[in-house]
């Protein structure tokens, strides 16, 4: 399949059925399919910023406080696939007080949420599954 047939495979289907191909490629045993999933699977993390919003007191009745996060993106999946995989990693909690760095655990632990979701762990399955075929 050539690399344009490809992104165009990719942008005429749904969500479901890109999840549906990515299970499939699992089962084909070929080389080409782990090196095109462990393409989907490369991330970007880039540094941003979120922003809560309080309830205040006296004269100014709401307030927002800004924190820092890391956006992580799938550049090379297409449509819904990419909207779904990306995922948002807080690097600090946010309260009326401020902002408070997470512990590298807690951070961990936001990350490991995050890359639990479906899209996500059905594309790691589909790497695991076709790299144990292609190492029997």
């Amino acid at each position: 399949m050539a690399s344009g047939e490809r992104r165009s495979f990719w942008r005429k289907y749904g969500y479901r059925e890109q999840i549906i191909a990515i299970e499939a490629l699992a089962e084909t045993g070929l080389r080409e399919a782990l090196e095109y999933l462990k393409s989907l699977s490369v991330a970007s993390t880039s540094s941003d910023e979120f922003t809560e919003t309080f309830n205040g007191q006296g004269i100014d009745p709401q307030y927002s406080m800004a924190g820092a996060c890391e956006r992580v993106t799938f550049l090379n999946a297409k449509g819904e696939l990419r909207e779904r995989l990306a995922y948002t990693v807080h690097l600090q909690s946010v309260s009326a007080n401020g902002a408070f760095d997470l512990s590298p655990a807690e951070i961990e632990h936001e990350r490991k949420a995050a890359i639990s979701t479906e899209p996500y762990a059905t594309l790691l399955g589909a790497i695991e599954t076709l790299s144990q075929r292609l190492s029997d």
